[in-house]
This record gives structure tokens, C-alpha cells and sequence, in this order.
């Protein structure tokens, strides 16, 4: 909310995207440090920060950019798109997991 009242939805959906994503890619790294909780639990943090950022952003833009009448449906799409992603990719990874997994 903040940041789009401020600097509108696109670009606090840009920036918000752009700073949890290198955040998130720079995990490897903090991990890979002889001790690794402060800049893991940092980058961790500002990834959350950014995703909080980004949700009502992209709510806005995709508010903004409906066909007039079409609003309803621009709100409700990313959030039912969302919800599936949280049903489908953990058995998604369950497979993945299981066709790795050694057998015996």
C-alpha cells in the first residue's frame, strides 16, 4: 500500500520484485559463509519485505489494467493463480523428490 499511494504500482512492483529477487538469489552465497545465521536470516527478511511490497502492487496494476467491467476478474485471477501454485508445487516436489531418492 504504502509504496504504491507513494511511487505508484508498476514501479514499486519492479522495484519490490527486483530486490526480493536478489535477495532470494543471494542465499546460495550467505549460506555458503563459515557462519551463515545473520546475512541468511538478513536476506531472508528483506525477501519477505519485498513479496509484502509486491502483493498489493500488483493488485493495483492488475486493477488499473482491466477492461472496464473486468475488474473483478483482474483481482480474483492472480489470487486463485496463487492459491494453485500452494496446492500443485508441494506434490510437484514430492515427485521430484521421490524419483531422486535412492532405492532399496
Amino acid at each position: 500500500g504504502f509504496g504504491v499511494d507513494r511511487v505508484g504500482a508498476r514501479a514499486t512492483a519492479v522495484v519490490s520484485g527486483l530486490v526480493g529477487g536478489t535477495a532470494l538469489s543471494a542465499v546460495p552465497a550467505a549460506l555458503s559463509i563459515e557462519d551463515p545465521a545473520v546475512p541468511f536470516s538478513a536476506l531472508i527478511i528483506l525477501w519477505s519485505t519485498a513479496v509484502a511490497a509486491q502483493a498489493p502492487a500488483l493488485q493495483a496494476l492488475a486493477q488499473r489494467l482491466a477492461p472496464p467491467g473486468g475488474e473483478a476478474e483482474a483481482l480474483a485471477l492472480p489470487r486463485a493463480a496463487g492459491d494453485g501454485v500452494y496446492i500443485v508445487v508441494p506434490y510437484l516436489l514430492g515427485l521430484v523428490v521421490d524419483a531422486g531418492a535412492p532405492r532399496g
